[in-house]
Order: C-alpha cells, then sequence, then structure tokens
C-alpha cells in the first residue's frame, strides 16, 4: 500500500499528472452521459481506430503486468506516455472496466 502511495505522489507532482487527471474528468463525464455497450473489435474500421486499439490492447497488458509486480510508478508511466489520443483511449478502457463489473 505504500508503495502505491508513493508512485501518486511523485505522479502528482508531474506536469502530466494535470493533463492526465482533466481527461480522466472529461471520459467520467461523457461515461456517464452515455449508454455503453460491450465493445467489438470486428465494428473497427478506419486503421487510426484499430491502431488506438493496438495501442489500448497493449497497455492495458503491461499495465496489468506492472500491477501485478507492484512496479506502480512504471503503470502510471504507461498512461503519461500516450499521445493527445488518450481521451479516446481512456474512454475505451473505462468502458471495457465497466463491462467487467
Amino acid at each position: 500500500m505504500q508503495a502505491r502511495l508513493e508512485a501518486v505522489k511523485e505522479f502528482k507532482e508531474t506536469r502530466e499528472c494535470n493533463d492526465f487527471l482533466t481527461a480522466i474528468k472529461r471520459v467520467n463525464n461523457i461515461t456517464q452521459k452515455a449508454a455503453v455497450s460491450a465493445f467489438r473489435e470486428e465494428l473497427l474500421e478506419e486503421e487510426p481506430e484499430k491502431k488506438l486499439y493496438e495501442t489500448f490492447i497493449s497497455v492495458r497488458a503491461d499495465s496489468e503486468k506492472f500491477l501485478s509486480a507492484a512496479n506502480y510508478q512504471e503503470a502510471i508511466g504507461l498512461f503519461t506516455t500516450l499521445p493527445d489520443r488518450s481521451i479516446i483511449f481512456l474512454t475505451m478502457f473505462l468502458s471495457w472496466i465497466k463491462g467487467k463489473r
């Protein structure tokens, strides 16, 4: 638990933290207003959509690996390296999490 707190404290001191929290807030507002259905990869048509989904799969796998190894700073760091499309990525990620509940 202490390692998680330290990782969050360190992240809180970075410039990326504010951008990340703004994105989370926006995604939360979007997902509260919209019905979220199950994600279906076969519906992806455009190449940028497919690349974004590949990024999602990769970051999800890496974050699960880091979290299971209690490497919280690396897990947080994955999200700070995302491009400006992170809002879309986070929407997909939150939709996936909601589907898991």
